[in-house]
């Protein structure tokens, strides 16, 4: 049976210093008892300002600790507040946020009424839900904890300390590592979109690789990963997915990349290391992302980036008279490049004349 954990009730900023690495600011006996948003924190807890956008708060927050930079120690200090300061507040607040963190944790052990097949090997300290079913040759590893109905396929394989949400598929063969969390919903393993013309028709193109995904990855929720048409699709070491991504066949996602909700990346496209992608961004296929690119939200991504840097795509909002007006401008782009080369070639009829009168 899964209990939900029973996190210490108070802490000290001196403890909470300690944790994060953090300079603290006021009473360093102040104690905290959970965490909260400037607008919304009370006088025990503790908040955090990274966005300058929320600076006007602090005066008014009744919060009488925040974690915050350099920057601002000094206006904590006039408003007679405690606090942290930290090169990086959000980073910090994420570590003590976990200290409060109630999620409920599954104990060790295989429920009766999950299905695990004989030629399975589930490690004696993994968690199996009821209703999940673990396949023939299948590997789980210690630690490992697999969700109320999910699936482990064939010859598939969770690493050390893995999780698997409920209700979450992974196909055969799929190879995923140590410490990996995947959320509910999420398919992982599925068919390619591999279809080749034929006559009017389409004849499927089988998917004989297979996903590899490394440690410390985590996987919102409904997801879907696909196999490799040959060879492997592969998400390296420390990537997170936010919830709804489309991965296509034989993507490699580089480490440490970060992608927010409904990017799609089509087939064997490569996204670099420590790439940063904002909501509904989508990558064509074949094409690479250089390390360390930042794409904004909406960014369609038609061709190799080569260089790291910010890049977008999207048209930003405009008033609906001003769209209008601007949809119509576009559909007389054609016609206005054409007077356009006109013009300059008579231009360079006239220069041509005044240079020969010369």
């Amino acid at each position: 049976m899964a209990a939900p954990k029973a996190p210490q009730s108070t802490y000290k900023l001196a403890q909470l210093a300690e944790l994060t690495g953090a300079a603290v600011v006021g009473d360093a006996e102040f104690s905290i008892t959970g965490v909260n948003t400037l607008g919304d924190g009370t006088a025990e807890e503790i908040g955090f300002l990274s966005n300058p956008k929320y600076r006007d708060q602090l005066a008014t927050t009744q919060l009488q600790a925040v974690v915050l930079a350099e920057s601002d120690a000094e206006t904590l200090t006039q408003l007679g507040k405690n606090g942290l300061v930290h090169s990086n507040p959000y980073a910090a607040f994420a570590k003590i946020a976990a200290l409060f963190d109630c999620t409920p944790v599954a104990a060790e052990g295989i429920s009766a009424n999950a299905e695990i097949h004989p030629d399975a090997l589930v490690d004696e300290k993994a968690h199996v839900a009821a209703g999940a079913q673990i396949r023939q040759g299948a590997v789980v590893a210690a630690g490992a904890r697999i969700g109320a109905n999910s699936v482990v396929g064939v010859d598939a394989s969770i690493g050390r300390d893995s999780v698997l949400e409920a209700n979450v598929t992974v196909y055969h063969q799929v190879k995923i590592g140590a410490h990996v969390r995947i959320h509910s919903g999420t398919v992982v393993g599925a068919d390619g979109f591999g279809w080749a013309p034929e006559n009017g028709d389409w004849v499927k193109v089988p998917q004989l690789g297979t996903v590899v995904i490394e440690d410390h990855v985590d996987i919102g929720a409904n997801c879907c990963i696909d196999r490799g048409t040959l060879g492997d699709t592969v998400i390296e070491k420390g990537v997170k997915l936010d919830n709804h991504i489309q991965v296509a066949h034989n993507v490699r996602i580089g480490a440490y990349t970060v992608m927010a909700a409904q990017t799609a990346i089509a087939g064997s496209a490569t996204v670099g290391k420590h790439v940063v992608s904002g909501g509904n961004v989508g990558i064509a296929g074949h094409i690479k992302v250089a390390d360390g690119t930042m794409l904004t939200a909406r960014t369609m991504v038609l061709n190799t980036i080569e260089e790291r840097g910010s890049y977008s795509g999207g048209v930003p909002q405009m008033t609906t008279g001003q769209w209008r007006r601007s949809m119509a401008r576009l559909r007389q782009l054609d016609e206005t490049n054409k007077k356009l080369k006109q013009l300059e070639k008579q231009l360079a009829t006239l220069v041509a004349d005044k240079d020969q009168e010369k």
